[in-house]
């Protein structure tokens, strides 16, 4: 069955993981100078920047990446990323479908808080990016789109996870026994340009969670960081409008390369209007990337390997 457009739905049983904005200070993500917002301030911005994602948007609606419509594009890479620091139960119902899409009913449910954000898919042997913040606590549960048109949950292993108190990117690289339905390739250094046109694909924060597309340009490249040693990204801001559980999600140019992971949003927010806002992205090099999936993927070859002589030996 071909896809033009997948939706799916959320029922999660307490309320989304709200992160801090944080702004940028000497060409890196400082660290929260003032307190989280309140509940309700929260809901009020969430409110405001969810009424500006039309306006953003209307270039994209006929645009076109390759033979798919931009948004059907990234809704066929789609991935969602659980977290809890208590045991968490994720269950998928397919509540309806047609020739063209399918509906899912994904039901979390734990003891403890419930963490929601983005998953990016960079490679068919399910290799993932999503931001640290999304997956730093012990149980985690992503749920995504894979080859054979279904939905599947699977416990994701971390590759590699950037620790933002030390400097560090808001960046981790996650992997699942899963064939992707599509992946991402990220884009080169050489193809971040201020000014982009850009679009997001995240999840929209209410209690049934649906696709969520925002769009912008890119308004700022920070310099290369090389931190930790062997890293290479580059922080980066844009425009389109970020709410929570839209952290981990991918920053998409008109070609359908990932520019960046998206992290978190900046603004302020007096009593009638919001003002300077700034979406804010993990900009990560490609080759860098590759190098921890080719690491990982070499201690998994060793690790079988090791594991099957032990069972020949065993054997005899």
């Amino acid at each position: 069955m071909r896809f033009s457009f997948f939706q799916a739905l959320g029922i999660l049983s307490v309320g989304a993981l709200l992160e801090s904005c944080v702004p940028f200070r000497g060409g890196r993500m400082a660290e929260p100078e003032a307190l989280p917002l309140s509940q309700r301030d929260m809901q009020r911005a969430t409110a405001i920047l969810n009424a500006r994602r039309p306006a953003g948007l209307r270039e994209w609606t006929h645009r076109k990446i390759g033979d798919a419509r931009a948004l059907d594009y990234a809704a066929l890479r789609w991935a969602v990323l659980f977290q809890s620091r208590s045991a968490m139960d994720v269950t998928l119902v397919k509540s309806a479908e047609t020739d063209r899409s399918k509906t899912f009913e994904i039901v979390a449910e734990t003891k403890g808080a419930l963490g929601k954000g983005m998953a990016v898919p960079v490679t068919s042997d399910g290799y993932f990016l999503t931001a640290s913040h999304c997956a730093h606590r012990p149980r985690l549960a992503l749920v995504a789109l894979a080859s054979d048109g279904e939905l599947h949950c699977l416990t994701p292993d971390i590759v590699w996870r950037g620790r933002v108190e030390k400097g560090e990117p808001d960046l981790t690289l996650i992997h699942a026994p899963v064939t992707p339905y599509q992946t991402y390739k990220l884009a080169g250094f050489d193809e971040l340009k201020n000014g982009s046109q850009i679009f997001t694909c995240g999840n929209a924060s209410e209690k049934r969670p649906v696709i969520a597309y925002s769009g912008g340009s890119v308004t700022r490249l920070g310099p290369v960081m090389a931190n930790p040693p062997g890293a290479r990204w580059r922080p980066l801001e844009h425009t389109a409008e970020l709410t929570p559980g839209d952290s981990g999600g991918p920053l998409i140019e008109k070609h359908g390369l990932v520019l960046g992971i998206n992290t978190r949003a900046s603004f302020e927010l007096g009593r009638d209007k919001m003002r300077h806002y700034r979406g804010i992205s993990v900009a990560p090099d490609s080759a860098w990337i590759q190098s921890l999936i080719e690491k990982h993927r070499a201690r998994h070859r060793a690790f079988f390997f090791l594991a099957g002589k032990r069972e020949s030996s065993g054997a005899r």
